[in-house]
């Protein structure tokens, strides 16, 4: 079975393995997977930037801005989701191409 990849925050990584484990994915599919967790750390990294240095600052003017991270972490979150989708198509797309004898047997959640 593969394992998650180094890279990914311990949580994510735990996530990741519970995932590969409960589905049957190969290449392309633990590759939307990674990615997936890649995102949701980005996200994880710009929200804890956000809270440590808020939401707005102010710019040279003086005027408040909204800090990049607040955008960051929000392309990050609906990029995840759009990756965990995609996953899932690819997922049904490839049960839909089995036998019907065989569908049963692949889990899908």
């Amino acid at each position: 079975m593969p394992r998650a990849p180094g890279h990914l925050r311990p949580e994510t990584r735990q996530w990741w393995n519970r995932y590969a484990a409960t589905h049957k994915l190969r290449e392309p599919q633990l590759r939307l997977l990674t990615m997936a967790g890649e995102a949701w750390d980005r996200s994880i990294q710009a929200r804890l930037a956000v809270e440590e240095e808020g939401l707005i600052y102010r710019d040279r003017f003086g005027q408040p801005r909204p800090r990049p991270e607040v955008a960051m972490e929000k392309e990050a979150k609906l990029l995840f989701e759009r990756l965990l989708r995609a996953l899932a198509q690819a997922l049904q797309q490839e049960e839909a191409q089995l036998p019907e004898w065989l569908k049963g047997g692949l889990r899908f959640k």
